[in-house]
């Protein structure tokens, strides 16, 4: 900011116009400070960049996450009706309701050893 206001204080060379050496050193500060302050907005953009996809993929993670605990869901309700139709093959279908009822039946050991005589 403040380069082109120093810039015009600064004066020439008055015998041949050339650049004095204050004028040198002035441009080759502006030069470095742009190069480092260009720098330091490349990594604050990439710092950026690399947040937001972080984040994107969280998002992505939690809807998979959702969709397969709605899978899990379902495939449970298709092993408790298939364990109940098992059971009403096996058993009356009153004590399988009784059994329902009671939360008796859970894993596949408890209908083995219900199958047992």
């Amino acid at each position: 900011v403040a380069y082109p206001i120093c810039y015009g204080i600064i004066e020439r060379d008055k015998t041949n116009g050339n650049r004095t050496t204050g004028m040198l050193i002035l441009e080759q500060n502006f030069i470095i400070s742009l190069f480092w302050y260009l720098v330091s907005t490349l990594f604050m953009v990439l710092g950026t960049y690399l947040i937001e996809l972080g984040s994107r993929m969280r998002f992505l993670r939690s809807i998979l996450i959702m969709r397969n605990q709605e899978d899990i869901i379902l495939e449970k309700e298709k092993r408790g009706k298939l364990q109940k139709e098992l059971l009403e093959n096996m058993l009356p279908s009153s004590i399988v309701e009784d059994l329902q009822k009671e939360n008796f039946v859970n894993s596949w050991s408890q209908l083995r050893s219900l199958s047992h005589r």
